[in-house]
Order: C-alpha cells, then structure tokens, then sequence
C-alpha cells in the first residue's frame, strides 16, 4: 500500500497514542491504503482489537477535492481493486480487521449514523472512533461535515488528524471550532494537523 503525501509522522504518532482507547479507527479517502496501512502498522503489535474502517467512493467520479474547484481525479475501481488485494492481504498476514466502505462520506454518515454492525462471534454494532484520519475531500465546508459527525463519537484520548490542511483554509475555518468542542492540538506541520479529545 502506497502514501500520497508528506508529514505521514503525525497520522504514526496519533495512531501510537490510541492503542488503550476503545473505538474503531477510520480513514476517509483510502486511495492506495498508505494511511490506512500506517495506522493499523502502529496497532498492529498490541493487544487491543480495534476494527478499522476505510471509505472510499473510488470509481473516478468527479470529486470537490480543494476549497476552489472540483476534478475529475484518477481514483478508478482498478485502484480501488489493486488497493483492496494489498489491504486484504495484509489483514490476512497479520490478522487485523479492516472494513471498506466504497461510499461518499455523506452516504456513510446516513447509512451508519448509528453504529457499524461487526460480526465476530456475535454481532455488536460499534459508534465509537479512536481515531479518525481526514483525507477525503479537502474544502472547509466538507471537512466541518466531516468532523460534526465524528466530535460526538470520539472518547477522551481519541485522536482526529487532518490531511493537506494547506489547500484549504483549516485554521483560519476549523481550528478554532473543532477546539471549542473539547479537542486541543497535538501536532502540526505543513499539512497535517493532529488534535486529542479531552
């Protein structure tokens, strides 16, 4: 699985921080699994289960990827497809739980307002995040969406980090509302911004 990015030490870090607290980890904007592989890597070797879920729309439809304009970018099934082989694969090695979600983000949140079932014995439906790592669509509007849904469902020590926080206005939009509900920073570079729930 590849990175697309810089500044991958923050999501590591982040990922490290949150191997006690309950909840699953997510990533929004999967793409080739590199910051999906980095965050189930830094859990791999301890003794929580966390169940990790990817979403994804892929199939390379047209996408509000920065503030100013919306593309059409080369996330097509085939590498959704490639992605999947090496996510699965990785899973099956190392016996990690991955659940990939080929929706927009909007869609997920209808869908799994409430919870995502998990099967694993018995079936129990999970709402918690421990952390969640923002790399979807980058406009300030999108990524407040984005954050209204998950502030409610991250606990005490989860962590939210935020990719290319330089194509959009992230501190001068989102900073200081996503403090003002309980997170404080943690870690920032160029473009990438890592808060803590407390």
């Amino acid at each position: 699985m590849n990175t697309d990015s810089r500044e991958y030490h923050i999501l590591e870090n982040a990922a490290k921080s949150i191997k006690s607290i309950d909840g699953m980890t997510c990533e929004i904007g999967v793409r080739e699994g590199g910051g999906s592989q980095i965050i189930l890597d830094a859990l791999r070797n301890t003794n929580q289960s966390k169940v990790h879920i990817a979403i994804d729309p892929f199939g390379n439809i047209d996408y509000e990827h920065w503030e100013t304009r919306k593309d059409k970018v080369d996330y097509t099934n085939k590498m959704k497809n490639n992605m999947l082989k090496n996510m699965y694969t990785y899973c099956s090695k190392y016996n990690m739980e991955v659940l990939f979600f080929p929706l927009e983000d909007t869609e997920f949140f209808k869908k799994y307002a409430d919870g995502v079932p998990v099967y694993n014995d018995y079936k129990q439906v999970l709402n918690s995040y421990a952390l969640v790592f923002f790399d979807g669509p980058h406009t300030s509007k999108l990524v407040r969406d984005e954050f209204d849904f998950f502030k409610n469902k991250v606990p005490i020590g989860g962590m939210l980090i935020f990719d290319d926080i330089d194509q959009y206005p992230h501190m001068t939009a989102l900073d200081e509302y996503i403090q003002s509900f309980n997170f404080k920073m943690v870690d920032k570079g160029v473009c990438k911004i890592s808060y803590v729930k407390y």
